[in-house]
């Protein structure tokens, strides 16, 4: 099982210009796909957070609907120009939505990262970094895309994105446990341009995903990157990442007293409940409180923890294993 963080803050020029976060993240499991993205808004778009966000959620789409069909395709480069498309009519949409122009409004780089099975499916578009972790090393799968200039990128909107768009498709060995994407502002501080070589820091990342509730190391996240990575960068910083986990929650992970063994033993429970109950995995939430034979309240609330820790996943009143 792959668990999943994510953070974005804004830099000290957007502060300072009032301007929002461009840097938009976001994470999915779905249909056996995890998925992690970060896309980072063009700076001279004033539309381009809302761009940003589209493009994260079009490619992690993309990836959930399409991973079987992918895995099982000799020649991964034939849907390169599909995905591309999959994004830009979303952002097609987006740009319709609030009367603009063109989707160039919309602009922002693009990284996504999905593992489906044993495999490891990656997509670049422009700055940033997409890096992992093997066998306790820290290395770069990805470098940026700044073409001649420091300053200058590919953009999903830009005529040649297609051109420079990396997408590929990997074996994932046992001994790779972390996948990071972080945008350029992140980068300044986690990522060693010369050595080529990514911030320790990811591990001590990574490793506290392990250790405690996703909500705990959100929040840290989020101080570490207010209080130190953005204050070395005008610009906005962001990451995500996934690390493989247990698949069964423990009182650290639920984030609950330790003491606690009957609310930990109960959401076990649930989830073995969930996992048995149809070919699906799915289940309605009137069903779960049915079969638990709980008030629907009670159960929505182990639910809203179990989903918010990534071991379940809650769509329009159905629930299924993340």
């Amino acid at each position: 099982m792959w668990l999943t963080n994510m953070v974005a803050v804004r830099g000290q020029s957007h502060i300072t210009g009032g301007i929002p976060c461009q840097d938009k993240v976001y994470t999915s499991r779905k249909n056996g796909v995890t998925v992690i993205a970060l896309a980072d808004g063009a700076g001279s778009r004033s539309y381009s957070q809302y761009g940003a966000q589209i493009s994260c959620v079009a490619a992690a789409e993309y990836f959930t609907l399409h991973a079987n069909e992918m895995y099982n395709s000799g020649r991964i480069g034939v849907f390169r120009e599909d995905m591309l498309r999959y994004i830009l009519d979303a952002l097609g949409k987006e740009a319709e939505r609030l009367g603009l122009e063109s989707i160039r409004e919309l602009a922002s780089t693009l990284l996504c990262a999905a593992v489906y099975k044993d495999k490891l499916f990656t997509m670049h578009i422009g700055d940033g970094v997409i890096a992992y972790r093997k066998n306790g090393s820290l290395l770069v799968l990805s470098e940026p895309d700044n073409g001649e200039y420091a300053n200058i990128t590919t953009f999903v909107t830009s005529r040649d994105a297609l051109e420079h768009m990396r997408l590929k498709v990997a074996d994932i060995p046992d001994d790779v446990d972390a996948l990071f994407l972080m945008s350029d502002g992140s980068a300044d501080s986690l990522y060693n341009v010369r050595e080529k070589r990514p911030a320790n820091v990811l591990n001590m990342f990574a490793d506290s995903s392990k250790e405690y509730s996703n909500i705990s190391v959100r929040e840290e996240l989020s101080r570490v990157f207010t209080e130190v990575i953005s204050q070395r960068t005008d610009d906005d910083c962001s990451l995500t990442y996934m690390v493989r986990g247990d698949s069964v929650p423990d009182k650290t992970m639920l984030g609950v007293n330790p003491k606690d063994t009957h609310y930990v033993r109960r959401c076990r429970y649930m989830m073995d409940i969930i996992r048995t109950v149809n070919k699906e995995g799915r289940v309605s939430v009137k069903k779960l409180c049915r079969l638990l034979h709980r008030r629907s309240r009670a159960v929505e609330r182990d639910v809203d923890i179990l989903v918010s820790n990534c071991y379940l996943y809650k769509e329009n009143g159905w629930i299924s294993l993340a």
